[in-house]
């Protein structure tokens, strides 16, 4: 007699079986290995969404000898599969553990006691009605942002400022290992984990004291709301730095008139005693009322007797030059640890960097140390100058360093990195200039632009239509003379002669004092600052002391009228103009000699071709052009890099962008940049063990060894 099969009531046991396997999630690095060794781990190129960054290159598979052909062919022959490189990457850069899973019983636990708060609020609202207290204002004093929402906000607003960049080749390849690694997109929106670990705690740490300025901002109820807090915090801080960084100026300035005057009046010493008072003039007199600083004054002085700068360790010369930031100029330690890093020049989004300081901003205060440093201990020289009053090497090298250094550090900007160390002078026309010709030059420099100033107040007076042939023949000779005195290798021919008058007569005159004076004042973003408020105040002043426009004469109108319309120009635009006016002062400065101006643009020329469209000779396999259609010295230079049967066609590419040529260029501005930050923590960390005692002061070579022998 048959049975039906008894029902199985429980399934069995699966403890060590495919069912823990499927419950339990394994680490990526596993998961990656066991694929690998099963034969079943699929290459990225037959993945979804495969962003084609690991695709085979037949050029490359050329590249390899014959042994390595074999090899692989072996290999892909009995189904053997080297690991993955993301399996290197994840076993040397481990991802982010999980987060744990919330129980459900704490997750009750916070609901009741999110419950019994709102019960408790609407208890203290009935109460303060009773007592006929105005409700809505306690309320928004009790409902001000936890500190921790606040830092959260703040990382998210840092992040999102950052990921506004283009996306490049390399950024789309950050995005698939982002992706691969951390199981999300950069450019989500989960908090600071996009930050990279070397940022997080300076990051961490500006975001707490931003946000406790923002709960300060939203307690005294001026503004309401997270965002509109937010902006009026980094308009507070950006005023507060602006007025940090214009006292810490002038502090560098007195330094540097104290060191001018006693180096004028031979009592110049580089000396510092303990027993310095104020009466002494081998001290400045900012630091009379600062003990403290006089004591490391002689202290540091001690040292740079003994032991020559050149000579120091990294941490040495990094604890001087930021006791003379705190203590001399007046720094907060924010500033700081953002001249350290650079000013943020990785971030190409980021006009106002933390703290409230600008790019430029950061580029003053790092000269502002130099400058001190260079006058309180001339020793500290670079290239054994004499100190910071003997800069000169030339008109142009003392006028134009500051400012021409400053310039092309904020037209690197956009290359994210302030990767030059060699301050911008021009060393070589010294030599020139004590040749005869360098001296017959510069006289003859002097002579034509007198006579244009002349010509220019003639246009004034009259203008250039009406007159006299006599006047337009001897204007037309000069501007030949003008020509071959400032440009003597260009002819006559090559220049436009009728743009040159329409250009050289636009102008106003103006003497070669008043030029110098406005090209000095507007040698840094801190100078342009002061010049533009001065300037400003002058001229509202001025405006009201006019009155009405109605009852005015024609020439105070039209005065009246340039005003206004110099005031309606907002005050940021003005001054990013006068910035980038000082950053080409060589071009633009008429009394700058030519062989200066050809220098500048021959050492900076790849910057000002940024972003032109160039034509350029792109590889292409049905192109037109062939090597033998190309000149010889491109020709010569073609048949280094291309095998003789390619072909070329044409195509404007903009120059100095990530698409001309390859992405190289890209990927060697990121390489700058963690240069840039590996130098800054190896400062920070030398400067700590520097002052811990645990780290000399000389920088000792080590000692040769010649068969395990010390010589």
């Amino acid at each position: 007699m048959t049975h039906p099969t008894p029902t199985l009531l429980k399934l069995a046991s699966t403890h060590s079986g495919m069912r823990r396997i499927l419950k339990r999630r394994l680490p990526v690095p596993k998961y990656i290995e066991l694929a690998v060794k099963a034969g079943t781990y699929k290459t990225p190129s037959i993945r979804p969404n495969y962003l084609g960054l690991h695709d085979n290159d037949p050029s490359k598979l050329q590249q390899l000898s014959p042994r390595q052909r074999n090899e692989q062919r072996v290999k892909l022959a009995r189904g053997i599969l080297d690991y993955p490189e993301e399996y290197e990457i994840l076993s040397m850069n481990p991802p982010l553990p999980l987060p744990p899973r919330t129980p459900v019983r704490v997750k009750k636990f916070m609901a009741s006691q999110e419950k019994n708060r709102k019960m408790q609020l609407r208890k203290e609202k009935k109460k303060l009605q009773l007592l006929g207290m105005d409700v809505d204002e306690v309320q928004e004093m009790r409902e001000v942002p936890a500190m921790d929402e606040l830092v959260k906000q703040y990382l998210r607003r840092h992040e999102d400022r950052i990921a506004e960049g283009d996306v490049s080749a390399s950024k789309r390849e950050q995005e698939y290992y982002s992706q691969l690694l951390l199981g999300r997109t950069s450019s989500e929106k989960e908090g600071s984990g996009g930050t990279i670990m070397g940022r997080k705690s300076q990051l961490i740490e500006n975001a707490y004291a931003f946000a406790l300025r923002q709960q300060q901002v939203l307690l005294q109820g001026d503004v309401k709301g997270m965002m509109e807090s937010a902006l009026k915090v980094e308009e507070l801080l950006e005023k507060e730095a602006k007025q940090n960084r214009k006292e810490g100026h002038e502090i560098s300035k007195k330094i540097k008139s104290w060191r001018d005057t006693t180096t004028a009046g031979g009592t110049a010493s580089s000396t510092f005693d303990d027993d310095t008072t104020a009466e002494n003039t081998h001290l400045p007199s900012i630091l009379h009322s600062k003990p403290r600083s006089i004591r490391a004054l002689s202290i540091w002085s001690a040292r740079l007797q003994s032991i020559p700068y050149h000579r120091w360790t990294i941490g040495a010369t990094t604890a001087l030059d930021h006791w003379i930031a705190r203590e001399v100029l007046g720094m907060d330690e924010n500033t700081w640890n953002l001249i350290l890093e650079g000013g943020g020049a990785d971030v190409s989004k980021l006009n106002v960097l933390p703290g409230g300081e600008t790019k430029g901003g950061v580029k003053d205060r790092m000269r502002d140390v130099v400058v001190t440093r260079e006058a309180l201990f001339p020793e500290t020289v670079a290239g054994g100058r004499g100190g910071a009053a003997e800069l000169a090497g030339g008109e142009l090298s003392g006028d134009l360093e500051d400012e021409t250094s400053k310039s092309i550090d904020a037209l690197l900007a956009s290359l994210g990195s302030f990767d030059d160390d060699d301050e911008f002078k021009f060393d070589d026309f010294g030599d020139d200039d004590k040749d005869g010709d360098g001296e017959k030059n510069k006289e003859s420099l002097e002579v034509i632009m007198n006579e244009l100033q002349e010509w220019r107040a003639k246009n004034v007076d009259s203008p250039y239509e009406k007159w006299d042939a006599q006047a337009i023949k001897k204007f037309d000779e000069w501007i030949e003379k003008y020509v071959s005195t400032l440009s003597s290798e260009s002819s006559t021919s090559d220049i436009d002669l009728e743009a040159t008058r329409k250009a050289l007569l636009s102008q106003p005159p103006i003497d070669s004092a008043s030029s110098k004076d406005f090209w000095t004042n507007i040698r840094n973003e801190t100078e342009a600052e002061n010049f533009l408020q001065d300037y400003r105040s002058k001229a509202e002043k001025k405006l009201s002391s006019l009155g009405d426009a109605a009852s005015l004469s024609e020439s105070d109108k039209a005065l009246h009228s340039e005003l206004q319309a110099i005031l309606d120009v907002p005050y940021e635009r003005q001054l990013r103009k006068l910035v980038n006016m000082g950053a080409i002062r060589p071009i633009l400065d008429e009394y700058i000699e030519d062989s200066d101006r050809q220098d500048f643009l021959e050492k900076y020329s790849s910057i000002f071709l940024e972003g032109l469209e160039l034509e350029c000779l792109v590889p292409d396999r049905n192109g037109p052009i062939a090597l033998d259609d190309l000149g010889p010295s491109l020709r010569e230079e073609f048949a280094a890099l291309h095998s003789p049967e390619e072909r070329f066609r044409i195509e404007k590419i903009a120059y100095g962008t990530d698409e001309f040529g390859t992405e190289r260029a890209q990927r060697a501005r990121d390489l700058y940049r963690m240069w840039n930050e590996h130098k800054s923590n190896r400062a920070r960390f030398e400067e700590a063990m520097f002052r811990k005692g645990f780290m000399n002061l000389e920088d000792k070579p080590k000692e040769k060894r010649d068969g395990g022998k010390k010589k």
